[in-house]
């Protein structure tokens, strides 16, 4: 069973409705999700089975959304990198809230 609550601890909360509306229509046509996870910045969903064509579709659309949402809260973000090259998104107040930590 593949449920918000499975993935939660594998992005931030900002991504949340992205995520459980994309799982949702994956386990619609029949899919099944092996991973969740951030990588170089932005959302990336791994499946198996199904109707591939509906859940590539389903899936590139959530990765297209989240790649301009914060992960953190859910805001407009955009992609930016860190001086260490860790590649983020973020809105402006996160993006500020971790570059002082840099």
């Amino acid at each position: 069973m593949n449920t918000l609550m499975k993935w939660k601890d594998c992005v931030g909360a900002g991504w949340y409705s992205i995520v459980n509306e994309a799982v949702v229509a994956i386990e619609k046509h029949g899919g099944f999700i092996f991973q969740i996870k951030e990588k170089f910045g932005g959302l990336r969903i791994y499946t198996h089975g199904g109707d591939a064509d509906a859940i590539d579709d389903i899936v590139r659309e959530a990765e297209r959304k989240a790649s301009y949402v914060c992960e953190e809260c859910g805001q407009p973000g955009r992609m930016e990198s860190s001086p260490t090259g860790w590649y983020k998104t973020y809105c402006e107040k996160h993006h500020l809230d971790r570059e002082s930590t840099w």
